[in-house]
């Protein structure tokens, strides 16, 4: 079957139908990259949704494999979770999200008030800096946790490390960078900022030094043959990870294919390919990661005070 954006914005929207009679049901939106262009990477793609209840909602998560090159993956959260709205505008996650989400269903203009608290002051520098420190806190913390022996855990925080200090940089300039896009997003990101070699210092964050020619392709091979044992929602998980990461393993940067790689091994709990994987990108070293991850860390640090004092909102208050 052949999708496109407009199958997959109907499937988004023949959910939310099914919902509608629930009346704990508040609100729902679209979000993710559906909403920001083209879905599809590597052929696959997902369709995100958000479904907001007056009390608890029914369960937290799911992940609904649609077709084999499509998932679709709902979260669901009771409204206290967007209380007060202002709150969100300087979360460096749900600010971006909730900015460019498209409503699906909000009888009650609950949603259309978020998005009005949200989006009032957003690209304020104010505004962005705190985003900005916000995303560095939570990379900080990451660094905070990495401690030896190398483990998923261990391989899990060092990612969020990476993550959310790429992320430092995007939510300045009002975006979020998703695990599977994140490299080949970062650069516009860096440029709009005037520091494109960023992206070579979050490169080598990822071991991308240590890979040259046909070790990439050796890596994406072994990810594929251990995510043959899988099926159901794993299968479908597994496709759309390592599908994108083979697209860009195929472009003009193909280290690009890394991030979403290795976040699949880990989020997979590939626990036997993970390490062998990070072994051979030079990421078991944890002293070392440790090193690297707080020289980058502090020069984001220095860089968001001094940002902030060209835009004069820093210190804040």
């Amino acid at each position: 079957m052949r999708f496109t954006p407009a199958k997959l914005r109907r499937i988004a929207e023949q959910q939310v139908e099914e919902r509608r009679r629930d009346l704990n049901l508040l609100a729902a939106y679209l979000t993710g990259s559906l909403v920001e262009g083209d879905p599809f990477l590597g052929g696959v793609a997902d369709v995100d949704l958000v479904f907001i209840y007056n009390d608890a909602p029914p369960e937290a998560y799911l992940c609904k494999p649609w077709h084999e090159t499509v998932c679709v993956e709902i979260w669901a959260y009771g409204r206290e979770a967007f209380e007060p709205p202002r709150r969100l505008r300087t979360d460096p996650l749900w600010g971006p999200a909730l900015f460019h989400a498209q409503p699906l269903y909000d009888p009650q203009h609950f949603l259309d008030f978020v998005q009005s608290a949200v989006r009032s002051r957003f690209r304020d520098p104010e505004v962005a800096l705190r985003r900005g420190l916000n995303a560095l806190e939570q990379a900080r913390q990451a660094w905070e946790a990495l401690d030896a022996p190398w483990s998923l855990a261990v391989a899990r925080d060092y990612l969020r490390l990476v993550l959310y200090s790429a992320n430092v940089v995007a939510t300045l300039v009002g975006r979020w960078l998703p695990p599977r896009r994140l490299m080949s997003r970062l650069g516009e990101a860096a440029q709009r900022l005037g520091h494109p070699e960023w992206v070579a210092e979050v490169f080598r964050l990822l071991g991308a030094p240590q890979v040259k020619g046909a070790a990439l392709s050796a890596l994406l091979a072994q990810a594929e043959e251990a995510a043959q044992a899988l099926s159901g929602e794993a299968a479908v998980r597994a496709r759309y990870y390592l599908r994108a990461a083979q697209a860009l393993a195929h472009s003009e940067v193909p280290n690009q294919a890394l991030f979403p790689l290795l976040w699949w091994l880990v989020e997979a709990r590939m626990e036997e390919t993970a390490r062998e994987v990070f072994a051979a990108v030079g990421l078991d070293d944890i002293a070392h990661m440790r090193q690297m991850g707080d020289a980058w860390l502090d020069r984001l640090e220095e860089f968001l005070e001094h940002w902030g004092r060209q835009q004069g909102v820093w210190p804040l208050e």
